[in-house]
């Protein structure tokens, strides 16, 4: 009498489409979700930059010491903070820098005072300082994340510059 019918019933079909609903609504939290692709691959960009900028930094530091070593061996007259103030100078090369800047702060009062601050601008306008004590043997610098907005640090100025400094890189 009647036909054998082949193909999928109404209700093979709405379980199926509430399994993709159900599949789609996970794939979505996988992805968009507090610990989903997306965020850890900002937070990965994040983490990146900063990196980044730690290494420029070291970078500039490095070259700003080899250049006062060089020039102390000649002459123990020179100072590690005037090498320091070129630090633009020497981060001039950043490639992934939009903008690096040096600020120096010196008290007067106390000859060992005499800081440096750089900020650095990456290429997606995420803008870290790093600031240190250039009078120290060691300088050791923490880098953080400020407001984009930022220009001159605090209590910081721009330094001048001595054209003796800069001719030995």
């Amino acid at each position: 009498m009647f036909k054998e019918q082949k193909g999928i019933t109404l209700v093979a079909l709405v379980i199926t489409i509430i399994v993709l609903l159900i599949l789609a609504g996970v794939s979505l939290s996988l992805v968009v979700g507090d610990q989903g692709i997306l965020t850890r691959a900002q937070s990965a960009v994040t983490s990146t930059e900063q990196a980044t900028a730690d290494q420029e930094i070291q970078l500039g530091m490095d070259e700003a010491q080899i250049a006062y070593v060089d020039a102390w061996t000649k002459d123990q007259s020179v100072q590690r903070f005037d090498y320091y103030k070129q630090l633009s100078h020497y981060t001039n090369n950043c490639v992934s820098a939009q903008a690096v800047n040096v600020y120096v702060k010196e008290d007067v009062s106390n000859d060992t005072e005499k800081n440096i601050a750089i900020t650095y601008k990456t290429k997606s306008n995420v803008m870290y300082l790093a600031e240190f004590n250039a009078n120290k043997p060691s300088t050791t610098y923490s880098i953080k994340e400020v407001a984009k907005d930022t220009t001159v640090p605090e209590g910081y100025s721009v330094p001048t510059t001595s054209p003796d400094t800069t001719s030995g890189s």
